[in-house]
């Protein structure tokens, strides 16, 4: 086991965050007490990825890292519509989840169209939460950010760790 992914967060207590009520929202999220799709924005190393990374763990529970409950890459999405997470989301709850859960990592790199589709998608079903992260809140136009609670996440400084 590498040392990464051996001292890598697995718990919403084991990050840290710059604001605290940046914590809570988030761990909000992985009690499962929020349900409205959430983007994290802002500076890269600033924890957007692995805190989505594990609502979506907590959510899934036994799921976690399975191919229905495993965060997506637009780089390597290779379908041209978002059907596949109703599937997913459908097979997460016949596994005992309260609701479908899909981690989309760095949104901005889906192209136009394909974030049109995400957000027709959004807005035609409320069977699962989306959570998305960017590091270019700017590349992301107004519709399809109304779409989500927007959430900066700003890179903890060394008297956060502290």
């Amino acid at each position: 086991m590498s040392f990464l992914t051996r001292h890598s967060p697995q718990q919403i207590t084991d990050l840290v965050f710059r604001d605290t009520t940046v914590g809570n929202i988030i761990n909000d999220y992985a009690q499962g007490l929020r349900d409205k799709h959430l983007m994290l924005y802002g500076p890269a190393g600033s924890g957007k990825s692995i805190a989505a990374q594990i609502i979506l763990n907590t959510q899934a529970g036994d799921l976690a890292g399975s191919a229905i409950a495993r965060p997506i890459n637009p780089r390597d999405y290779g379908f041209e519509d978002f059907d596949p997470l109703l599937r997913d989301w459908s097979a997460q709850k016949n596994n005992g989840t309260a609701r479908g859960y899909t981690v989309i990592d760095e949104v901005d790199f889906f192209s136009d169209r394909m974030r049109e589709k995400l957000r027709a998608f959004i807005d035609s079903t409320k069977l699962g939460t989306i959570i998305v992260t960017t590091n270019n809140l700017q590349k992301l136009d107004e519709p399809f950010k109304d779409r989500f609670r927007k959430l900066l996440v700003e890179r903890p400084s060394a008297a956060d760790w502290a």
